[in-house]
């Protein structure tokens, strides 16, 4: 594959997480070990996935059923890392060693977000797809039946990409949103977009479609990722809301207050004019 193909291919599936990780892991030095901690977390849910899809392999499941507790075992890494996160907080702030200049757990919670999805995304896109990138600077290309107008190395690349924006966007909801609440619809979601964004991946070797792969994945990978995108819209608009009434709420009792004291003080004010002598 030419040189500067090879160099698109490598930019689509990891520039994206470089410029997060350059803007908001490398920030603070808890949030780069939260990230590997979570490629690790990615690791073993993937491999105890891995151990059981072989345990189950006489049995002959349909590919849904196989997808189904793949990511059941990878949301389940997610909330982990979160209850580990969050418990290590507690317990340093408890001790007095929380790091310098850390504001509330809440305030945290958005960038180690973004540093556990960093982390599973670099990691998921090694496993799965690293042995057919590096192969992309080799000379020549690969083109398979389900899509002959794609290279398979590109097709890979924007799979990792959509893939790795996904978990990023899905840890954003479950950190700042599912799993503080304890919101199990929200939780529900997740798993369901997940889902549906491992089966758009798999379109590309599907058979039997009315269109080859790509043109039926890419379009399917795209709609998770802008939903999964809406989703944490949604969850920030929502909490701005919030914060916004709470302020107006504030506002209101001062002026309660306010209102209340100028009578009194008035009162006060009157009295002493009548009695000169006091």
């Amino acid at each position: 594959m030419p040189a500067l193909l090879a160099a698109a291919v490598y930019f689509a599936a990891f520039s994206p997480a470089a410029v997060l990780f350059l803007t908001v892991v490398s920030q603070r030095p808890e949030r780069i070990i939260l990230m590997f901690l979570s490629a690790f977390a990615w690791l073993v849910s993937i491999s105890l996935s891995a151990s059981l899809w072989a345990a189950l392999a006489p049995l002959k499941l349909a590919t849904p059923w196989l997808l189904l507790h793949a990511t059941l075992f990878q949301e389940a890494g997610r909330y982990a890392m979160y209850f580990a996160y969050v418990r290590l907080l507690h317990w340093l702030r408890d001790a007095g060693l929380q790091p310098r200049g850390a504001g509330p757990i809440s305030e945290m919670l958005p960038g180690a977000a973004v540093a556990s999805g960093v982390g599973v995304w670099v990691v998921h896109t090694l496993v799965l797809y690293g042995d057919v990138l590096w192969r992309s600077a080799l000379p020549g290309s690969l083109y398979t039946p389900m899509c002959t107008h794609l290279s398979t190395f590109a097709v890979d690349a924007i799979c990792a990409c959509g893939m790795g924006s996904v978990n990023v966007l899905l840890s954003l909801v479950g950190w700042t949103m599912a799993y503080p609440r304890g919101n199990a619809l929200l939780v529900a979601g997740m798993v369901a977009l997940h889902l549906l964004a491992s089966a758009a991946t798999s379109l590309n070797s599907a058979q039997g479609l009315p269109v080859d792969g790509c043109t039926a994945a890419f379009p399917a990978l795209a709609a998770v990722v802008v939903l999964s995108g809406c989703l944490v819209a949604c969850g920030i608009e929502r909490s701005l809301k919030s914060e916004r009434g709470l302020t107006g709420g504030s506002d209101v009792a001062r002026s309660e207050v306010v209102v209340e004291v100028e009578p009194r003080r008035r009162r006060l004010n009157t009295r002493s004019r009548a009695a000169p002598g006091s």
